[in-house]
């Protein structure tokens, strides 16, 4: 029967619906945010419609390292490699970590505990779940 939900008419709306929905989100996470921390703050900006840095959230920045952190330009995780540094921020199921200069994406789904903000942590994959150890990389200190 044509319409109904087994139909390969059907089948092909709820695709085009199923992309259009995935584009859409896929937009939303393409969205260029940063965070600037600072005289121990931590803003979160993201791009307006004007393609200014405005200001979304601003908080405490707890252990994080001070720096402007372009969170757009984070690469994925390579589950065969171990990522040392601090974790920078937490969001709708992605875990942003600095390692060097670089930003890497985790995906929080993988942990059985996501690490604390400004933790420093050594992350490694073992059978696609994240593994969260003490980091070898020395960590630089402040001191009064």
């Amino acid at each position: 029967p044509t319409g109904s939900l087994h139909s390969p008419l059907c089948a092909a709306g709820d695709q085009v619906i199923f992309q259009a929905k995935q584009s859409a989100r896929e937009k939303i996470d393409m969205e260029k945010k940063r965070l600037v921390i600072m005289n121990r703050q931590c803003i979160t900006q993201v791009v307006g419609d004007d393609g200014k840095w405005r200001d979304a959230k601003i908080e405490k920045a707890m252990e994080r390292p001070p720096g402007i952190f372009n969170l757009h330009t984070a690469v994925a995780a390579d589950p065969a490699m171990t990522h040392d540094g601090a974790i920078l921020y937490v969001d709708g199921g992605r875990v942003y970590q600095q390692v060097g200069k670089a930003i890497v994406l985790h995906e929080a789904k993988r942990f059985d505990r996501v690490p604390d903000l400004g933790a420093v942590k050594a992350l490694t994959y073992l059978e696609g779940r994240a593994q969260v150890s003490p980091t070898r990389v020395r960590q630089r200190t402040r001191s009064l």
